[in-house]
């Protein structure tokens, strides 16, 4: 029998040693020790196994699924084999700040170990990312506020669109108490539903804690790598995709759908909608005020899809029209819509000018050096200004 430690790291990995090395060295360098690092190996090729165990940390277990499995698949094993009071996510090409575990420790235990600690990430644009344009630079939020949150007033927030998905605790960018993610699985049948779920998470989370906090200091950076499957569907080109294309045969073998009600397209701003239904259906279907402003809905996808050309263009109007066959009078509404639609630019990350916008401090880390996550989080904590001491909030 293990003591349970106050924090479980999770990171699903398949096939990505490269960057999964310098994300396990992030995480090592914690200034804090009561913490367990789940590495959940999608079924990868040996190198992954073998940069574990290069880590040689008595902090570090490995799990390795017996097949390839669909990302919502190898999420739930990753949190099965979690043992921490807290659960976190973070992706095999991210870091970790070496201060976040001690902060998050100190900030949960002056308020009673809330639900849920949700907190603004860093991101960081490695060299090899997909889209070249987009590579090499670090954007760091500097806010230093801690806000807390009604649950129930942010999802309605998000059904008007006065809300990001992101603003919610998905465990992706958030620590979630144990307690909230058994819950969670005992009313849905599993912790991760649905095709996206880090999306899924968060409106999921949001609905079964009645409250979380936000912290606007990041305490890991997302990275944006070569093999990173949020670059490959959220900013693809029109051309073939290799991860795309695997993503999708492991989505169908594994029976993972998107809702009805939502474009049977790969849709990019359709995402949070597809999560968003999933969650109702399974969490709230009788809830009649969260239910989200489809039109609005609409609106965003049309404003979203990236081709002119007629043939694909047809196929994404007919796709968008199908989602809204459980409501005629929307069908008849969204055929007075599609004039003048498509060759709405490409999802980009990097900002047309580095600098600091009033909320982030965007960097070219180019000639700086930087070539990994790590060495991002090492850079993030200089211009940050946090090491040992504790964080003063609300500056």
């Amino acid at each position: 029998m293990h003591e349970s430690p106050r924090f479980s790291v999770l990171i699903p990995t398949r096939n990505r040693a490269e960057t999964l090395s310098y994300t396990l060295a992030s995480c090592l360098d914690q200034d804090f020790q009561d913490y367990e690092i789940v590495v959940c190996d999608n079924f990868s090729d040996p190198q992954t196994k073998a940069v574990v165990d290069a880590a040689n940390s008595p902090k570090l277990r490995y799990v390795r699924s017996a097949r390839p499995l669909f990302m919502s698949d190898n999420w739930e094993l990753a949190v099965s084999h979690a043992r921490g009071r807290y659960i976190t996510l973070i992706g095999d090409d991210d870091g970790l700040m070496p201060y976040a575990l001690r902060e998050l420790d100190r900030v949960a235990s002056l308020n009673q170990d809330p639900p849920a600690i949700h907190w603004h990430r860093a991101i960081y644009a490695w060299p090899d990312i997909a889209v070249p344009d987009d590579a090499n630079f670090l954007r760091i939020p500097m806010g230093r506020a801690i806000q807390h949150h009604n649950s129930r007033q942010q999802l309605l927030r998000f059904t008007r669109y006065e809300l990001g998905a992101d603003m919610l605790p998905m465990i992706y960018n958030s620590i979630i108490r144990r307690d909230v993610l058994e819950i969670l699985k005992d009313k849905a049948g599993r912790v991760f539903s649905g095709v996206y779920p880090d999306i899924y998470s968060g409106f999921a989370i949001a609905y079964i804690a009645a409250g979380y906090m936000t912290l606007t200091v990041p305490m890991h950076i997302a990275g944006l790598g070569g093999k990173s499957t949020g670059v490959s569907t959220l900013m693809r080109t029109t051309r073939s995709n290799d991860l795309v294309e695997e993503f999708e045969l492991l989505r169908k073998a594994a029976g993972f759908t998107l809702h009805p009600t939502t474009p049977k397209k790969l849709l990019s701003a359709a995402y949070p909608e597809d999560a968003f239904q999933t969650a109702k259906q399974l969490l709230f279907p009788d809830d009649v005020e969260l239910c989200l402003n489809r039109k609005e809905a609409v609106r965003r996808w049309l404003r979203s899809i990236p081709t002119a050309d007629p043939k694909k263009l047809r196929g994404i109007l007919r796709s968008i029209r199908d989602s809204l066959s459980d409501q005629p009078d929307l069908q008849a509404w969204f055929d007075t819509q599609t004039s003048g639609i498509g060759s709405a630019p490409l999802l980009r990350m990097k900002p047309k000018k580095f600098g600091f916008d009033g909320q982030t401090l965007t960097v070219n880390t180019a000639p700086l050096g930087v070539r990994d996550v790590r060495a991002a989080v090492q850079l993030a904590t200089k211009i940050l200004g946090l090491y040992d001491s504790p964080l003063e909030y609300d500056l």
